[in-house]
């Protein structure tokens, strides 16, 4: 055999085994393009807790726990703090508006507890709507309503055709008639026009 022969023959041995080589490196990197099964599961990554878990084979369902991520925390519900300044400005917000400083007796209130709930001094309006002296007398505790008010006091005006038993009760004869009440009890009366000072006087004492 001459030497061009050998050398022909050499050539296409190393071009055959270089071929060879190739196809089985290949079918190792990538064994789905040459049938080959993987010899590793498919892995499936979850992105909360950073872990990878094997995927289930055959549709069967798996459970997972959650974990939260790396560096993050779970607050407990003992940790939460309320700041008490803020619940007691929330708590006034909603309370009960305050109590008007004059107001007229209903026919269904009960006059003792409107004295006994007062935060302070009580003046009673004895009254009627025919009565000319009465009406001047309503206007000036009207004007002193912000004044009552100021003093923690409580006007409250009756009216006697609708409750004459608490005329009877205060022993009240000609209208208008004041009763000035401090602590439960009858301070002082006037028949008669009251002046604007005269009621100023007594609301802040």
């Amino acid at each position: 055999m001459s030497k061009c022969s050998r050398t022909g023959i050499l050539s296409v041995a190393l071009t055959y085994v270089t071929l060879v080589g190739c196809a089985t490196n290949e079918a190792t990197r990538f064994p789905n393009w040459f049938g080959a099964k993987s010899a590793e599961k498919e892995e499936t990554t979850f992105a909360d807790s950073g872990e990878t878990e094997a995927a289930p084979e055959n549709g069967e369902q798996v459970a997972y726990a959650y974990q939260p991520r790396p560096g993050k925390t779970e607050t407990a519900d003992s940790d939460v703090s309320f700041d008490p300044n803020a619940m007691t400005q929330l708590a006034s917000a909603i309370s009960v508006p305050p109590r008007p400083a004059l107001l007229t007796l209903g026919r269904d209130q009960d006059l003792q507890t409107l004295i006994a709930e007062a935060p302070g001094t009580v003046l009673l309006d004895f009254y009627a709507d025919w009565c000319g002296p009465c009406q001047k007398q309503g206007k000036i505790l009207h004007d002193l309503e912000s004044t009552a008010a100021a003093h923690g006091a409580t006007m409250i005006k009756i009216n006697v055709d609708e409750h004459p038993d608490l005329k009877t009760q205060f022993g009240v004869g000609p209208i208008p008639h004041l009763v000035l009440i401090q602590n439960g009890r009858v301070a002082t009366r006037k028949t008669g026009l009251a002046s604007r000072n005269q009621l100023v006087s007594w609301l802040s004492n």
